[in-house]
């Protein structure tokens, strides 16, 4: 089994996945940060709900435990390439 660069084909899916969920990651923290201080402002409570609600959310989208939004799926030309490199 070889070691791919960060230059090679291995990763070149992996960088456009990364730069999407980076963007993801701000758009959601920004999104959970506005909701979460409507709600503050709308329930008389704490304006620092905004950044609590911010991080959690961007961190679940980004994060995604249950594999839903960020899903592994191989095309065939990968699928075979990693078959004959593990064999």
């Amino acid at each position: 089994m070889t070691n791919g660069s960060l230059t090679g084909d291995r990763f070149v899916g992996d960088r456009s996945a990364m730069k999407k969920r980076v963007l993801a990651a701000i758009l959601w923290f920004y999104a959970g940060w506005y909701a979460g201080a409507l709600i503050a402002v709308v329930l008389g409570i704490s304006p620092a709900l905004g950044p609590i609600i911010g991080v959690a959310a961007a961190g679940l989208f980004v994060g995604d435990p249950r594999r839903i939004i960020w899903s592994r799926s191989r095309t065939g030309a990968e699928a075979s390439k990693v078959l004959t490199e593990t064999a």
